[in-house]
């Protein structure tokens, strides 16, 4: 079992944030740890790594940022092997070779500043360059991709969400499929409710899922950050059969299935007529399963909205001025219902699927 964490601790100078990290390295049993916006200068990383990580191997991008390191990645060299290829201040590209497997892994740790357009610039040319083979990227991406990955605040689609999109369609990355906490990212102003933010992900391709079909991803609990830790999870080793491919029908009703298999759907494509057709059914099959993914767990989605509905409810019949409070009340609301949509178009397309198994089985 191979578990790879990515943190925005918000600093590793101070011991009680050092000893976080130990805990979630020694708790979680990780073979690898990113912290990104560590903010501990580039003389000084040797002694904090060092009462961190005990005797992991680790590397950083410290060398090239002024303001501290943004991004230190650790690992147990019993376990797998990391080869740095290319290092940014806001991003590592790395090759991970697992000890007992053959093909390695690719893997971008990320920690995005404020312009993001050399990121989603350095995305666009490590698709090419890896050559279709198993890619994850994860990290604080600084930007949301769906206007529901936020609470409170401004959640509207904008420029920063469809760059973001773009940049993910190019390099046919998707979110690897998630439990735990649906907002990574919290911010509590003096006086306020407060806004939350998916900011965080971890992204795989085809090539990684079709390679670990079991691959997970849990948020935990902010702790002492105000990000949430993100943990891939896989299994290495002898595979089972993978899953065939499924499409839940309530995908159609996403914002942006229209538009990319629009896409999709006009790139050209070489050989004969089926051929294409087959290449672009392919290819949407990427395009499904990210929009699939962007829901995380559906049931636990609805019942986590379910519970911040109540709550802002009864908290405006406290107060029923609140402009701010009944404005989140209609966004919860809005969102509440499109995600029970949801939940009963799969559960009657579950239900419909099962009685044409029983049907089949009874004309034998």
């Amino acid at each position: 079992m191979i578990k790879i964490a990515s943190w925005n601790i918000r600093g590793l100078n101070s011991l009680i944030k050092q000893k976080e990290v130990r805990d979630l390295i020694y708790l979680k049993h990780m073979s690898l740890c990113c912290i990104v916006e560590s903010k501990v200068i580039h003389s000084h990383l040797g002694d904090v790594c060092g009462k961190v990580f005990g005797n992991w191997s680790w590397i950083s991008n410290g060398s090239l940022c002024d303001q501290g390191t943004r991004i230190i990645i650790a690992w147990d060299p019993t376990v797998l092997s990391v080869l740095m290829i290319e290092q940014h201040q806001q991003y590592v590209h790395c090759e991970i070779r697992i000890f007992g497997q053959l093909d390695p892994i690719f893997i971008t740790l990320v920690y995005t500043g404020v312009d993001r357009r050399e990121l989603w610039r350095a995305f666009g040319e490590f698709h090419v360059f890896n050559q279709r083979k198993a890619w994850v990227a994860m990290g604080d991406f600084n930007s949301m991709l769906f206007p529901h990955d936020g609470l409170g605040g401004s959640s509207r689609r904008n420029s920063d969400m469809e760059e973001f999109y773009l940049c993910l369609e190019e390099a046919e990355l998707f979110d690897i499929s998630y439990q735990g906490c649906q907002f990574t990212w919290i911010q509590k102003p003096s006086g306020g409710d407060g806004i939350m933010r998916k900011l965080d992900r971890i992204l795989g391709d085809s090539a990684f899922i079709t390679r670990f079909g079991d691959a997970s991803v849990f948020f935990d609990p902010r702790g002492i950050s105000d990000h949430s830790p993100g943990i891939l999870t896989f299994k290495v080793g002898r595979r089972l059969r993978q899953r065939g491919f499924k499409f839940d029908n309530f995908v159609t009703s996403h914002i942006d299935f229209l538009a990319s298999v629009e896409v999709v759907w006009k790139k050209p494509q070489r050989g004969s007529y089926m051929k294409r057709v087959l290449r672009k059914l392919q290819a949407l099959k990427v395009v499904c399963r990210r929009l699939r993914n962007s829901y995380g767990c559906l049931d636990k989605r609805v019942g986590q909205l379910k519970t911040e509905l109540d709550v802002a409810q009864l908290a405006c019949d406290l107060d029923p001025f609140n402009d701010m409070l009944k404005e989140d009340i209609a966004h919860l609301l809005l969102a509440y219902q499109k995600a029970r949509s949801d939940q009963v178009e799969m559960a009657r397309q579950k239900a419909k699927i099962s009685w044409l198994n029983v049907n089949s089985f009874f004309m034998l």
